[in-house]
């Protein structure tokens, strides 16, 4: 999530008995990998003997930015999350009475595994063949809201609220931001993630949802610019019968650099003469992310330097909607978000 991609640095790492992962940013750490750092770190302390779940305190306290750590020595295995809880970690039981962790309970369909829990901000947990221990901590849950707009998924259940309800309620609050003159024939998507977004919509509204393009590929992991662009080309089919001369309401689930949203609508465009108007369930990308998200610049954001009609002029949509931070709270039901990217 954070520094150079090379195999030296691809988890899980290994140091000293030590194997790591590691899902999250940690921003006190620099140098080429901050997960390495901190296996580092660990490694280092450890062999100097001192107690492992003071070493993990010490860490949870002292260090900023987003954690799910997992790492395995000497015969156990140890868990913590960072002190809000930012990124989202499970615990769950198969039927032999195996424990099991993981970043979201979706990994557990059809695999028999029974959801135990999740591990909350600033806990540990320490496994071992006969036991599970649990240190708590009196820290709030705060979780990255990205999760449940985007990152997760559908299926996936975190602190207790189910994604896919979370993002059915935000597709319902969407409908009253939308303007009242404008004219829908149809709703689509820009697949894979706003799908649940967009069929709630449309359901709403009363008007027909349509899948035109099929999702080959992903951007979202592409390094740079250039390479998003080329991989566009390849990251779509569109059957161009299902749009002609239709109003559109295309919704993502967000725009963060704006390059798939640009080439769906001028590809859109090429071959129809109707209306598109765009919906973004996500408020505004207006800031970089710390806490496990590839925004490194606010340069490389749509939002950078642009108002609102020159957002929608680079991105050729007829008018361009974005969703509430108040929505955002209404329908997660925290009264604590990471919400950083949009403030």
């Amino acid at each position: 999530t954070s520094g150079s991609i090379s195999e030296e640095v691809s988890q899980p790492l290994l140091k000293n008995n030590i194997s790591l992962v590691h899902n999250g940013t940690i921003q006190n750490l620099k140098g080429e990998s901050d997960s390495y750092a901190l296996l580092a770190i660990l490694s280092e302390r450890i062999e100097k003997g001192e107690d492992i779940v003071s070493i993990i305190k010490d860490i949870i306290i002292n260090f900023e930015g987003a954690f799910f750590i997992i790492f395995s020595y000497q015969d156990k295995l140890y868990a913590f999350k960072d002190k809000h809880g930012i990124r989202p970690g499970i615990i769950g039981k198969s039927q032999d009475g195996s424990i099991v962790l993981v970043s979201e309970n979706n990994a557990f369909k059809n695999l028999k595994i029974k959801y135990v829990n999740d591990i909350g901000p600033g806990e540990i947990i320490i496994i071992d063949k006969d036991n599970i221990v649990s240190y708590k901590s009196k820290f709030n849950i705060g979780p990255c809201i990205f999760e449940y707009i985007y990152l997760a998924h559908p299926n996936s259940v975190i602190y207790g609220k189910k994604v896919k309800n979370f993002r059915k309620d935000l597709a319902i609050a969407s409908i009253d931001l939308l303007p009242r003159d404008i004219n829908i024939d149809a709703v689509c998507c820009i697949p894979n993630s706003a799908r649940v977004y967009a069929q709630k919509i449309a359901s709403c509204l009363n008007k027909p949802y349509i899948e035109p393009m099929v999702k080959n590929k992903r951007s979202f992991i592409m390094p740079d610019k250039i390479s998003r662009e080329e991989y566009l080309k390849q990251k779509f089919t569109f059957m161009q019968s299902e749009l002609i001369n239709k109003d559109i309401l295309l919704i993502d689930d967000s725009i963060v650099r704006g390059s798939t949203s640009k080439f769906i609508i001028q590809t859109i465009k090429k071959f129809s003469q109707g209306k598109i108007y765009f919906l973004s369930c996500s408020p505004k990308v207006v800031n970089i992310n710390r806490y496990g998200i590839n925004i490194n610049s606010k340069k490389e954001l749509v939002s950078y330097q642009k108002t609102h009609s020159e957002i929608e002029a680079y991105l050729g949509c007829d008018k361009l909607i974005y969703q509430s931070i108040e929505n955002l709270y209404k329908c997660s039901g925290f009264e604590n978000l990471e919400i950083s990217i949009f403030k």
